[in-house]
This record gives C-alpha cells, sequence and structure tokens, in this order.
C-alpha cells in the first residue's frame, strides 16, 4: 500500500516538510502552537492514509502550505499580466484571498486584491491598484488563485504574496516576482539633447493633461489645456524640457531633455501619463436615459479596451476587440447601456444609460487601456 511521507516540524528542526500534492511541490510548514501541543500531547502526523483529505489533514494539523516562488518577465506597454497561483480544486468557501506587495521583498505593504465571501473586496484594494487587477470568477471550483494585473507600470517591479487565510490563519501562501523590461535609449556622455519617444493615437481632445515623470516622482514636464505648465515642473528640469507645438493633432507626445546628465552609469526611468479632464452631466427625473460623454481621438487602435465603471468600481460597460463584452458588466447595468457601433473611428467613447434612477446618481469613469496609451523610457549613460 502506498503512503505518502509527511515529516512532523518539531522544535529544533529547521527543515520543512516537503510532499508531493497534484503533482505541484509544496513546502509545509507547522504552526509553533500546533506543533507544541501535538508534541506534548504525544500526537504525530507522520504518514498520511491514501484516499483521505490531505487538505484537511494539514489544516487541522496547524500547516502552513507555502509553494514555490515564481519570477514573471514582460514587456513594458503590454495590456496585463497574470501572477500566476494554482492550488487543488473545490477550495472551501469560508476562504479570503489576499495579495499584497512585497516591500523591500519582505515587509508586507499595499494591498492589491481581496477575495472573501465569494466576491472581490475592491474597497480595501489601495488606489493604486483599484480597477486593475481581476481573479477568476470560478476560483473556487478550480483552485486558480492567478492575479491578473492590468498595464503593469515601472512602480509594479516588485515580489507580490498571495495569502490564503481560513479559520483566522495563514494556509496557503505564494510569493511572484514580477520584473518588467522597460525600453532604453543610450546617450552618450555630453550629448546636448536627448529625446524620449512616446506616440499615441492622433488628434488627442484639446481637454488632455500630459505628465512626464522621473522614477522620484518628480514632475519632469507638463501639458495641459493647450499649453506647458512650467510652473509645476520640479525645479531640477526647468528650461530644459521641450514638446511638440502639434502634440494634440499629431499625438506626438515626445520629451526632448537638454543637457542630460550623468549618472555615472546608472539608469534613470521616466514615465508619461496621458488624462483626460472630468465632466459633469445633469439629468430630469424620468428621462428615457442619458449620455456620458467621451471624446477622445481618432483612429484608436485595433487593440483598445475600454471600461466604464460606477463609483463603487462596478463595470457599466465594456468594450474590447471590436465588440462589447456584455458577460463582463454588472448585473445592475446588464441591458442598461449602449455604445457607438464604429466607436473607433470617430474616438467617440461616449455611453448611453438607459432608463437613469436616483441609484445612477455618481460619479462614472471610463478608462481606456492600450499599449500607447502609457510608457516607460529608460536612459543608459
Amino acid at each position: 500500500m502506498n503512503r505518502t511521507h509527511l515529516q512532523s516540524h518539531r522544535p529544533g528542526n529547521k527543515d520543512s516538510a516537503v510532499t508531493q500534492l497534484n503533482r505541484e511541490t509544496f513546502f509545509l510548514r507547522e504552526d509553533k502552537q500546533t506543533s507544541r501541543a501535538a508534541t506534548q500531547e504525544g500526537r504525530g502526523f507522520d504518514f498520511l492514509s491514501p484516499g483521505t483529505d490531505l487538505r484537511s489533514d494539514l489544516m487541522s494539523a496547524g500547516v502552513k502550505m507555502v509553494f514555490p516562488p515564481e519570477e514573471v518577465e514582460v514587456e513594458s506597454g503590454v495590456e496585463s499580466v497574470e501572477l500566476p497561483f494554482k492550488t487543488t480544486a473545490d477550495l472551501p468557501e469560508d476562504i479570503t484571498v489576499k495579495w499584497m506587495k512585497l516591500e523591500n521583498d519582505e515587509v508586507e505593504g499595499e494591498m492589491v486584491h481581496v477575495y472573501q465571501n465569494g466576491y472581490d473586496q475592491p474597497e480595501e484594494q489601495h488606489r493604486f491598484y483599484r480597477t486593475r487587477t481581476e481573479m477568476n470568477e470560478d476560483l473556487l471550483t478550480t483552485g486558480d488563485l492567478s492575479l491578473t494585473l492590468k498595464h503593469p507600470t515601472g512602480s509594479d517591479r516588485k515580489t507580490f504574496i498571495c495569502k490564503v487565510y481560513r479559520e483566522g490563519r495563514v494556509w496557503m501562501e505564494k510569493e511572484v516576482k514580477l520584473s518588467i523590461r522597460v525600453p532604453q535609449v543610450e546617450v552618450e556622455s555630453g550629448a546636448e539633447s536627448v529625446q524620449l519617444p512616446f506616440r499615441t493615437g492622433a488628434d488627442l481632445s484639446g481637454d488632455v493633461r500630459v505628465e512626464w515623470k522621473d522614477r522620484y516622482n518628480r514632475k519632469v514636464h507638463v501639458y495641459q489645456n493647450g499649453s506647458d505648465r512650467p510652473e509645476e515642473q520640479d525645479e531640477f528640469y526647468r528650461n530644459r524640457t521641450e514638446m511638440n507645438e502639434d502634440l494634440l493633432r499629431t499625438g506626438d507626445l515626445t520629451l526632448t531633455l537638454r543637457h542630460p546628465r550623468s549618472l555615472n552609469g546608472n539608469i534613470r526611468t521616466f514615465t508619461c501619463k496621458v488624462y483626460i479632464q472630468q465632466q459633469e452631466v445633469e439629468v430630469e427625473s424620468g428621462a428615457e436615459s442619458v449620455q456620458l460623454p467621451f471624446i477622445t481621438t481618432a483612429d484608436l487602435p485595433e487593440d483598445v479596451r475600454v471600461e466604464w465603471k460606477d463609483w463603487n468600481n462596478r463595470k457599466v460597460h465594456v468594450y474590447q476587440n471590436g465588440s462589447d463584452r456584455s458577460e463582463e458588466q454588472d448585473e445592475f447595468y446588464r441591458n442598461r447601456t449602449e455604445m457607438k457601433k464604429d466607436l473607433l473611428s470617430p474616438g467617440n467613447l461616449s455611453l448611453t444609460l438607459k432608463h437613469p434612477t436616483g441609484r445612477d446618481k455618481g460619479t462614472f469613469t471610463c478608462t481606456v487601456y492600450s499599449r500607447r496609451m502609457e510608457k516607460q523610457m529608460k536612459i543608459h549613460f
């Protein structure tokens, strides 16, 4: 009869037990309090009988399952990246799943995503990750706790940790290190200037705001309402930057940095972000419909994804790959929204909301995702 050997972790034993389960290697650590109790009572769990629920045995024994860490690498500008964490199928309904960012690879920092009681908990997320994360809807059935992180940037180059809690204790744990390859520009020492290229779709709307920042979050260059905003620049970059005069028409947001300073072989990262200003719409009670306007660039790229969300982070309407994605909508908005069929060509991303009521009062946000909408650039000296 085949049996799986499980070595208990008693005081003074530094080695964690290792077993094989569904072709995934688990590093097992017994909770110290449980270990002491088991030792005092003379109980052991050196062997597990075949056919038993290994997860239940491990949980009752106070064992935490630590999965082997992984590393994921993607190119800067990708639409999304998956942080993998595949466990066993048919997970219990009472688990809580928390994805967190590790600061200095050891201290738990910002809350990236929380799943509890069968639902995501966006109110517990750090605002930097709100609307940017997603987990599988059937994660309990499949045991796939992988996290999709949308539009990763240089700020996401960190180690993430996922912890699965049950009955107030950590039951499973895994770390995933995310690396992002950023386009690089090499500059010769003493060069008069350097260009940081960034080209988007043409004919940006007049209320656009463009921000170039460095790795320290200092404002390198700001453009808004048709002109540069030098008063918002960091002193270090004052009188040293320039953008094209017709950038709204051409969609060329390239930045020229004059007299680049030598960094003794180090790398400096710059990020350009494009913002669209907020609008306010009033509607009469009992109106048949209301339009939430959003006129953006003409001839948007085909890979664009458009997400309208409400103040509770519920998906109001989703458009991707040339068609609406009604299966992603929140039930509250199903069959109540509509966008233009040829929205890519005119750049009209306005949303029609049918039969608005008092429950629709609030702020709606439209986010456009594309590889062209955000870009980072590294400079080598």
